[in-house]
Formats: C-alpha cells, sequence, structure tokens
C-alpha cells in the first residue's frame, strides 16, 4: 500500500484547512452513514502515540500516516490525497 499526496491537497490543506509545515495529519476510517458506502476516510490533527503502529510519509512539510488498525478500509490499495477547491478527494486505486 502506498500513500501519497498532491501538491494541490497540500496547498487546500494550508490555505484553506489551516496546517502548517511540521504538522501531523492523521488519515482514519469513520462510519458516514448505513448505506452501501458504510465507510468513508477523513482526516485529524494528531500526533500518533509511541506505541502507535503506522504507516507514514511526509510531503509538503506534513507528516501523514495511518493507523495499522485503519489499513483494512484500502484491502492493499493505494491512496491518494487529492483536492478539488476547498474539498479534498480520496482517491482509492
Amino acid at each position: 500500500m502506498n500513500l501519497r499526496i498532491t501538491e494541490t491537497a497540500v496547498s487546500c490543506l494550508k490555505q484553506e484547512w489551516g496546517f502548517t509545515d511540521g504538522d501531523y495529519i492523521r488519515v482514519y476510517v469513520r462510519y458516514a452513514s448505513g448505506g452501501s458506502e458504510a465507510y468513508a476516510l477523513g482526516i485529524l490533527r494528531e500526533k500518533p502515540e509511541n506505541n502507535d503502529q503506522i504507516i507514514q510519509m511526509s510531503s509538503g512539510g506534513f507528516f501523514i500516516y495511518m493507523k495499522q488498525s485503519d489499513l483494512w478500509f484500502l484491502e492493499e490499495r493505494n491512496l491518494t490525497i487529492d483536492a478539488k477547491g476547498e474539498d479534498l478527494l480520496f482517491l482509492i486505486e
């Protein structure tokens, strides 16, 4: 599994969401609804705990990570974080 973020998403996170260089961004799975897509991805400004098992990458001055316990959602697929306007897009391939 690869985790990637586009320059468009980096700009969006800085300009629209108020993230700054050095911030930790956790990508996590959240319950969205009872429909066909019951779960979705979300983000938090949260530094990992020392005992967290994570996958991490850095880009645009951020440290972006997912906990091992959330990786089931991707089923070994790749995740690209992109943006359109002020909206983040989670593209799973």
